[in-house]
């Protein structure tokens, strides 16, 4: 019985655990080959490990092109490095020309084709802001990858990107001259890394070097410096955005002949009338209050400050067009008049007038650079010596507290120049205009204001990177009456002058042979580039002292700070 009982129990168990065995059989063909089976997952698994692979060899590929290009000045494509330009999420669309379509087109941030500043391509960053057809707020309505076409009535404002850079002078208080065809190269420029004074090789600039360094070193090259005029208002930047053009009036509406900016807003836009008949604290103003609540442009002021351009970031911009990375521009003398019997009459001043076939007329050579920086207008710029003459109100407007001050809260936005004791004795003692006519027609009055001028050329040397000090030497001119008949001028006139005999002569500077008009022992006010009329007098270079007023032949442009 027993063995019976032993076989029967042996015979269940098996039976038993065949079952068993094809019960886990079951299961395990499920798990393995059902839908959500072992081979399925482990195929999955496979191609996701092969999936997640890929990525890794590309961020490694892009890792490799990172530390590829670690104190390199070049990239992986070979173009020089420079800080990728600065957009904000608001009312900046980047855009690019295309030559093929001979247009204006919509590209973004990343398009490799939107700039590049190596020698001798010298394609520069352009955007334009929201007040055209196109605006960062409807995004829907084109698209960032080229195909859309801006057409040139469509345009917003346009700004092109200056890089953050150190500079040096090549050949200090000499001459430019024409080699093989091209402008000498002025300026030497090395870009930098972020808002560092590093450059992307990893070499080190001080931000600045005393001008006594220099004595006996003429023709020698100065030391490499951070420009200073990206510093503003003590924030270090990355770069600025300078207008492509100078400032237009409501899309191009003519000037009116008086310093009324009442429902008259900013544009920055080629082939339309540009803006004369405006005061420098007007331009101020008006180019500070871009970025007022509601604005046009779609431009946040947390995000974009606008202002009227510095001297100093005047300088920044022509110092890097007289560079190996810029060309020196021609001079734009497009000045459209109308004739009125037997007289002329100035009519309009077109800025970047037939700008696609005068690209000698930018900082590049090209399309892609910035125009009407020499020509044009006499520019405004953002610049005022201390010297306590009442233009400085009259003409400052509302940028001015009084006729002694500058409002405390623009003095970020305003280069500050001090004068001598005796230039500050001379405005206090005249009329609001001629007060240097204290000093009469004879030599001794000319040797005083003669004797005030070289002591302001000499308060200049204190800044640097203007284009100031730096680029005029010793031929600037002075202010005075003449004691003879001179040509037109009659006896008792006002002429700029160069000597003590009364003769009138133009002050140049010693780059290119720009005007440079230092001495007026009155005027407050700086502007920069000279006009239409000026032939070769006019040059990026070129300065003058002013009273500030609205003129037919002033101009001015304004810049952001991102």
């Amino acid at each position: 019985m027993k063995n019976l009982k032993e076989k029967g129990i042996t015979l269940v168990a098996l039976v038993v655990t065949i079952v068993i065995m094809l019960i886990l059989a079951g299961v395990t063909i499920n798990i393995a080959i059902g839908d959500n089976g072992l081979f399925k997952q482990a195929k999955s698994a496979v191609e996701k490990y092969k999936e997640a692979q890929g990525k890794e060899n590309s961020t490694l590929s892009e890792l490799d092109d990172i530390l590829g290009e670690i104190n390199s000045k070049t990239d992986k494509d070979g173009r020089i490095r420079v800080n990728k330009p600065r957009l904000a999420e608001s009312g900046m669309i980047p855009i690019k020309y295309d030559e093929a379509k001979g247009k204006w087109v919509i590209t973004n941030e990343n398009d490799k084709e939107w700039y590049d500043y190596s020698e001798g391509t010298m394609k520069w960053a352009n955007v334009m802001l929201s007040d055209g057809k196109y605006k960062t707020s409807q995004k829907a309505s084109y698209k960032e990858d080229g195909s859309t076409v801006v057409e040139e009535s469509d345009l917003g404002s346009m700004f092109v990107w200056v890089p953050r850079y150190a500079y040096s002078i090549n050949k200090y208080h000499t001459a430019s001259n024409q080699t093989e065809g091209k402008t000498q190269e002025i300026t030497n420029v090395v870009f930098l890394e972020g808002t560092s004074n590093r450059d992307f090789e990893g070499n080190s600039y001080s931000r600045t070097y005393s001008v006594n360094e220099m004595l006996g070193k003429v023709g020698q090259s100065t030391p490499m410096i951070v420009h200073p005029g990206f510093n503003f208002g003590g924030k270090e930047l990355t770069g600025i955005w300078v207008a492509k053009f100078e400032a237009s009036m409501n899309r191009g509406e003519a000037s009116t002949g008086s310093d009324d900016v009442t429902n008259k807003t900013v544009t920055v836009l080629p082939n339309v009338e540009t803006w004369r008949y405006i005061s420098v604290g007007s331009s101020f103003m008006n180019c500070y209050n871009m970025k007022n609540s509601g604005n046009e442009y779609g431009i946040n002021e947390n995000e974009i400050d606008t202002h009227l351009i510095k001297n100093i970031e005047w300088g920044a911009t022509v110092y890097l067009s007289a560079s190996q990375y810029g060309v020196v521009p021609t001079i734009n003398n497009k000045l459209e008049s109308t004739a009125s019997g037997s007289t002329t009459i100035l009519h309009s001043y077109v800025g970047g007038k037939d700008y696609k076939a005068n690209k000698s007329q930018s900082t590049t050579g090209n399309i892609t650079g910035i125009y009407d920086m020499c020509g044009g207008g006499w520019e405004y710029v953002a610049a005022y010596y201390d010297n306590l003459d009442q233009y400085l109100k009259t003409y400052g407007k509302d940028a001015f507290t009084n006729e002694r001050e500058l409002n405390t809260i623009y003095a970020k936005y305003w280069d500050k120049y001090e004068v001598d004791a005796e230039e500050r004795k001379v405005t206090l003692k005249g009329t609001i205009y001629r007060n240097y006519e204290i000093y009469d027609a004879g030599a001794e009055g000319n040797e005083a204001r003669k004797r005030i001028t070289d002591k302001k050329y000499n308060l200049m040397k204190n800044k640097l990177g203007d284009a100031m000090y730096e680029t005029i030497g010793t031929g600037y001119s002075y202010y005075g009456k003449t004691t003879e008949e001179n040509g037109t001028q009659a006896v008792g006139s006002y002429q700029w002058m160069t000597s003590l005999t009364g003769t009138s002569k133009s002050g140049t500077g010693y780059y290119n042979g720009d005007s440079a008009f230092v001495g007026n022992c009155a005027l407050p006010f700086v502007a920069r580039g000279r006009d239409w009329g000026n032939g070769t007098g006019a040059g990026v270079f070129a300065l003058c002292d002013v009273a500030g007023g609205p003129i037919s032949n002033r101009a001015f442009r304004p810049v952001l700070a991102v």
